[in-house]
C-alpha cells in the first residue's frame, strides 16, 4: 500500500480537506467579498480615486459607480474564463496540475493586487485572482469527490460552502480589524495579502497527495490507479475492493 505524507484512508482523506479543499474555498469566499469593505475607506480612495464614490456627487460620482462596479465583477469574468478552461486543461493535465496552476494565479494575482499603485494594476490583479479561483471551485470538488466513496460525497459539499462561508467570515473581520488602525494603505494593503498564506497551502500540498484514480485509468495509467485507489481506502493494492 503506497501512502501519502505517511498516510493512507481516512486520516489521508482528512488531511486533503485540511490542506487543499479548505484553503481552495476559503480564498473563493475571501476573494470574492475582498474589496467590499475597502471601497469606501480613505486611503484607498486616494489611492483610486476613479472608483471613489463617497468624495464625489452627481454625475462624476455616477460614472465612478459604474466604473467601480466594472472593476469589481473582473473577479468575477476572470473566474468565468477559469472555470471553463478546466474541461479542457482539467482532462488533458490531471486534477493535481490544475489546481496547482490555479493557486499559482491567485498567488500572482494577489500580489499585484496587495502592491497595486494604481486602477490597471489593481484590475489586472482581480482578472488574475479570478482565473485562479475558477480553476480551484470547478476543479477541486471533481478531484475531491473522484478521491473518495460515494457516501461521503454528499458532506464534502456542505464542507465546501461552510469552506466559503469563512472565507467571507474572515475577511470581513480581517479588514474591521486594519480599518481600526487608520494609518495609510496598512488599512487595506494587508489585508488582501493574508490570501497569499492560503495560496501557498495550496500550491506547496497538492504534490503531496494522490491524481484522482479516474482520470489516471483514463489516461491509460491503471497500476497508479490502484495504488492511489489502494492509499485512499486504506486497504491492499491487491483487494477486491480495489481490483472491482
Amino acid at each position: 500500500m503506497v501512502g501519502f505524507l505517511g498516510m493512507t484512508g481516512k486520516a489521508l482523506s482528512i488531511a486533503q480537506i485540511a490542506l487543499v479543499v479548505a484553503p481552495s474555498f476559503i480564498l473563493f469566499g475571501y476573494n470574492q467579498s475582498g474589496l467590499g469593505p475597502l471601497l469606501s475607506e480613505e486611503n484607498w480612495r486616494h489611492q483610486f480615486p476613479q472608483i471613489d464614490t463617497v468624495d464625489y456627487k452627481g454625475e462624476v460620482k455616477s460614472h465612478h459607480a459604474t466604473l467601480q462596479g466594472l472593476v469589481v465583477a473582473t473577479f468575477t469574468l476572470g473566474a468565468l474564463v477559469g472555470a471553463l478552461s478546466c474541461s479542457y486543461t482539467g482532462t488533458l493535465l490531471g486534477r493535481r496540475w490544475v489546481i496547482f496552476i490555479g493557486a499559482l494565479c491567485t498567488l500572482i494575482g494577489e500580489a499585484i493586487e496587495c502592491s497595486a499603485f494604481g486602477l490597471a494594476q489593481l484590475i489586472v490583479g482581480r482578472i488574475i485572482i479570478g482565473l485562479g479561483v475558477g480553476q480551484l471551485s470547478a476543479t477541486v470538488p471533481v478531484w475531491q469527490s473522484e478521491c473518495s466513496s460515494a457516501k461521503n460525497r454528499g458532506k464534502h459539499v456542505v464542507l465546501d460552502g461552510m469552506f466559503i462561508s469563512l472565507g467571507y467570515t474572515l475577511e470581513s473581520w480581517i479588514d474591521f480589524g486594519f480599518f481600526t488602525l487608520k494609518t495609510g494603505s496598512v488599512t487595506w494593503r494587508p489585508p488582501i495579502a493574508i490570501a497569499l498564506l492560503f495560496s501557498l497551502i495550496v500550491l506547496f500540498s497538492i504534490w503531496f497527495f494522490p491524481e484522482s484514480p479516474r482520470w489516471l485509468l483514463a489516461n491509460n495509467r491503471g497500476q497508479e490507479a490502484r495504488e492511489n485507489l489502494s492509499a485512499l481506502k486504506g486497504l491492499p493494492v491487491d483487494a477486491p475492493e480495489i481490483e472491482a
